[in-house]
């Protein structure tokens, strides 16, 4: 390829957008996940007469194998991850359209998260997930022998000084052939500027590896692995798993640190929740205090969670690495155990805790809520005795009232009654009032009952 297709690159302040960068010839570009996907259910849709589930090509896509570029020694490769925070991947995807556009290769495509370029004997493969980019660059045919340079120093320096986020981890690695220098104890001492390097074999004894985990200068782990019968992706697959234990490494690093704090307010939520003497469940407003706590605290729960999955996705990767001891140094296992061991411990033992807590809330607030039942089944029983009660006591006041009134009626009647008698026998028309009296007694009482229970009748 000639100069004109490898356009030199452009100043940090003057760089166009990815999106207008214009169409060169590349050496390799991978398509993304989804236009291939596209095409092959476009070829098969001309030979069967299916119609595939919506998404489909992003649901094969997400199962894929992660990316793994085949190796042959000599060859350096660098990779490190960026925390992007409140930046979307958008701002990432541009940064990597001007690293194409000053390098001559295509840019990703609009709604891309993965994209590879290579250029210049490099490869540099992106990826967005969950909010961190990661870069692994590959230099081929790599020159000046074991970290004499790094895959990272193929990239512009104005660059790498552009990139969005925060790096979150990152490590150099350079693969030797076989018929590299003798790597015996001193010369490692001297490669890596210390005796307390680690060493192992890896698949099966294909290969052999020695790293320094305490970072150059620039704080990146540097490990070395040495070719003895891999093969070219079965070194990019060891590759792969290395960058993988060490993100799995790290974010366990990083969870323990931040849920710390997490750890102090359990004990605190323990506290409130332990039952007062003589009680088996604690009372309703700790219970509730408690409750508000864990609800307010869910994103360090989730957090929690997915660093017990690190652990394991941590040990998964040595297994995949088939690690075999060197003798008198300690392997990558050890290194690994050691340095997870405290926190995997921790992250169980909190995550124990939190489901201990969980449990006795449950029960608590099951207990508040059953008392809380019945104390209104209580309530309501004794409403309905009252009101019984109050009827029954209405039902007896009338009936006192009417028997009360009879009396009193009929003794008015009586004496209005004896009043004519007396009336008539003093106007001679009777001779006896006594008998008019006697008479009007019954008929007073009649009278009285007619209009205190007859005319009521409907009203009891």
């Amino acid at each position: 390829m000639d100069d004109s297709a490898n356009p030199q690159p452009q100043p940090a302040n003057d760089r166009p957008p990815a999106t207008l960068a214009p169409e060169v010839p590349t050496r390799a570009v991978m398509r993304p996940a989804e236009t291939v996907e596209a095409e092959a259910v476009s070829e098969g849709a001309n030979r069967y007469p299916f119609r595939d589930v919506q998404g489909r090509a992003a649901m094969l896509a997400a199962g894929d194998v992660p990316f793994a570029p085949g190796l042959s020694a000599p060859a350096a490769v660098s990779h490190f991850a960026t925390v992007s925070g409140d930046s979307p991947v958008e701002a990432d995807r541009e940064h990597l359209g001007w690293l194409c556009y000053s390098v001559g290769a295509n840019p990703p495509a609009p709604d891309a998260t993965e994209h590879v370029v290579e250029f210049n004997g490099c490869l540099v493969h992106w990826r967005f997930d969950r909010g961190i980019s990661t870069y692994t660059v590959v230099q081929r045919q790599a020159e000046g022998g074991a970290f004499a340079s790094h895959a990272l120093d193929a990239l512009p320096e104005d660059w790498l000084t552009g990139l969005n986020g925060e790096r979150l981890f990152g490590l150099h690695l350079f693969f030797e052939e076989s018929t590299g220098p003798e790597r015996n104890r001193a010369a490692l001492a001297r490669l890596f500027g210390r005796d307390d390097y680690l060493g192992c074999a890896v698949a099966g004894g294909r290969g052999q590896l020695w790293a320094d985990w305490h970072g150059d200068a620039d704080g990146f782990p540097r490990i070395l692995l040495r070719d003895a019968g891999l093969g070219s992706r079965e070194a990019g697959r060891m590759v792969v798993e290395l960058i993988r234990l060490e993100h799995a490494r790290v974010m366990s690093l990083a969870a323990h640190s931040a849920l710390l704090p997490l750890a102090g307010q359990m004990a605190a939520w323990e506290q409130r929740m332990a039952p007062a003497q003589g009680d088996l469940l604690p009372d309703a407003e700790a219970a509730q205090t408690v409750r508000e706590g864990l609800a307010a605290h869910h994103a360090d729960r989730a957090a929690l969670a997915a660093a017990l999955v690190d652990g394991d996705v941590a040990q998964a990767a040595l297994a995949a690495l088939d690690t075999q001891r060197l003798p008198g140094l300690m392997s990558l296992s050890d290194f690994i155990g050691h340095t997870l061991a405290g926190l995997t411990r921790d992250l169980k033992q909190w995550s124990a805790r939190l489901a201990v807590l969980t449990e006795s809330l449950e029960l608590a607030l099951a207990q508040s809520a059953a008392e809380d039942r019945q104390r209104q089944a209580e309530a309501m029983q004794l409403q309905t005795a009252v009101a019984a009660r109050t009827a029954q006591a209405q039902v007896q006041n009338r009936r006192l009232v009417r028997v009360l009134g009879l009396a009193g009626l009929t003794a008015i009647f009586a004496y209005l009654g004896q009043l004519v008698g007396e009336g008539l026998a003093a106007a001679g028309i009777v001779g006896d009032a006594g008998l008019i009296s006697i008479t009007a007694v019954p008929l007073a009482l009649m009278a009285a009952y007619a209009l205190l229970f007859m005319g009521g009748k409907g009203q009891r």
